[in-house]
């Protein structure tokens, strides 16, 4: 339908990240606790198709499948040095095609008979279109909905929470997502992974940034033992999009760092406090200084934090912490040791609210002693 303009008006006052507007409409983006699910999925002992089946991940769903007692058919360009010792553990099939090779990816297909469901777990970072998104439209054009037992995409968080350096592919993933959505008559899950260890897509540096962030690699054999869940998901229609993704509570405080945002409001976690024992000299010395001496000293301590964190020599007071290049995760480091040092609440958006340190400065004393802030009657 026809959108309408206030609606539209609506939306963009809105901190959302992710809307869906409908003439007067409006669907928000929204993660929610995944409902335990009892049930087994059905099989039907036809071979299952992996495509992306000659990778790391397409070596772990091989072994899980065969372990359920499946056939799993590996798609791929080249094959594996791991196949001989797949085929020892039991019934393993592999077809060399490309995804992106209509006329032979429809050769391949025809020769396989009935399938017992497709594992869509082609991807890659340097070329994410082609083997997610084209590969996949020549996957169904060859396929029917009627015949697919089950159809699961592998797709990534970064179709959630976007990835700034890899653009494209969150947004190839976004299309798998966006498919299961709108195609009901397709018995589709996708499934936004976390990164895996042991080789999935992520780098051991981008492992790294996501450990940082709050945002754990997971295992493997923790992965799989969702899998049964996923088949019976699509199977059963109950569901289009699910995320697997081990996150920690300071995942949310950094997204949340510029402001609140509403995505990950049901999560129900809350920040874990550790037990830290600090001396409370910081905040008593600046109690006996005069009231005058308070702000220079001030904002000699927090220079002196910010430089412990970034390593930086020189820091200017006036200086946006932006234009320092704090980002969000020093940018909660900071927040963090203030708290520590203070035993005040702090918001995650500090840095964001009060932009340098002259700003931070006078913001912490008004928290600390606001009966002395600028313009506050003096009894």
């Amino acid at each position: 339908g026809t959108l309408d303009a206030d609606t539209f008006l609506r939306a963009l006052e809105s901190r959302e990240d992710d809307l869906l507007l409908e003439g007067t409409r409006v669907r928000a983006l929204r993660l929610m606790p995944l409902p335990t699910v009892s049930e087994k999925p059905l099989w039907n002992n036809h071979p299952i198709l992996i495509t992306g089946g000659t990778g790391a991940l397409g070596f772990q769903l091989a072994r899980w499948l065969q372990d359920q007692g499946q056939e799993p058919v590996l798609l791929g360009r080249h094959a594996p040095k791991w196949l001989d010792q797949l085929m020892e553990r039991g019934p393993a099939r592999l077809i060399l095609v490309d995804l992106t090779d209509t006329v032979a990816l429809s050769k391949a297909l025809a020769g396989l008979g009935r399938l017992g469901g497709l594992i869509h777990a082609a991807g890659s970072r340097h070329l994410p279109w082609e083997a997610k998104v084209e590969g996949f439209r020549n996957l169904i054009a060859v396929l029917s909905p009627e015949k697919l037992p089950f159809l699961i995409m592998f797709s990534s968080f970064a179709a959630v929470m976007g990835d700034a350096a890899h653009p494209q592919y969150a947004a190839a993933n976004a299309f798998l997502d966006g498919f299961c959505q709108e195609h009901p008559e397709w018995p589709t899950l996708s499934v936004d992974w976390g990164p895996w260890a042991g080789g999935g897509m992520a780098d051991p540096e981008g492992l790294r940034a996501m450990e940082a962030a709050g945002v754990h690699a997971l295992l493997p054999e923790s992965a799989l033992e969702w899998m049964n869940s996923l088949i019976f998901l699509a199977q059963s229609r109950k569901m289009h999009r699910v995320v697997i993704a081990d996150l920690e509570p300071r995942f949310r405080t950094l997204y949340e760092s510029r402001g609140n945002r509403h995505l990950l409001q049901n999560l129900g976690q809350k920040e874990i406090e550790k037990t830290v024992v600090v001396s409370n000299s910081f905040r008593q010395e600046l109690e006996q200084l005069p009231l005058l001496a308070r702000s220079d000293w001030m904002m000699d301590q927090l220079q002196k934090i910010l430089q412990k964190i970034t390593g930086f020599s020189d820091i200017n007071v006036n200086t946006g912490f932006f234009e320092l290049g704090v980002d969000s995760l020093v940018a909660v480091e900071f927040r963090d040791r203030i708290r520590r040092q203070l035993e005040l609440d702090l918001p995650a958006t500090l840095t964001f609210d009060s932009p340098n340190l002259v700003a931070l400065s006078r913001t912490l004393l008004e928290k600390l002693f606001p009966s002395h802030k600028p313009g506050a009657q003096m009894q």
